[in-house]
């Protein structure tokens, strides 16, 4: 199994359902971004061993998301819905 990180904001005058965000996120949102890609600068998908063990993996996504996502989400335009949902104590 693996798994990609997919930042977005919206401006929340166009919030819209979740059945539209499924159908082209891309399209709908004006500011989205892969953590990948501001991580590492190329798209990143981490792989979830069946078996092994995963706390790495949690370990190098926190830190990418405090790191590099949470930055990027406050670097976007004032009015998204998704700034005040960040956790005071998150670095950036």
């Amino acid at each position: 199994m693996s798994f990609t990180i997919n930042l977005a904001a919206d401006p929340i005058e166009s919030a819209l359902s979740a059945n539209e965000v499924r159908r082209s996120p891309q399209r709908l949102y004006p500011h989205h971004e892969r953590l990948g890609f501001l991580s590492r600068g190329r798209d990143h998908w981490w792989k979830v061993p069946a078996d092994g063990p995963t706390l790495s993996i949690a370990v190098e996504v926190i830190h990418d998301i405090r790191e590099f996502g949470i930055p990027w989400l406050r670097e976007q335009p004032k009015g998204n819905f998704v700034t005040p949902w960040l956790p005071r104590h998150a670095k950036g």
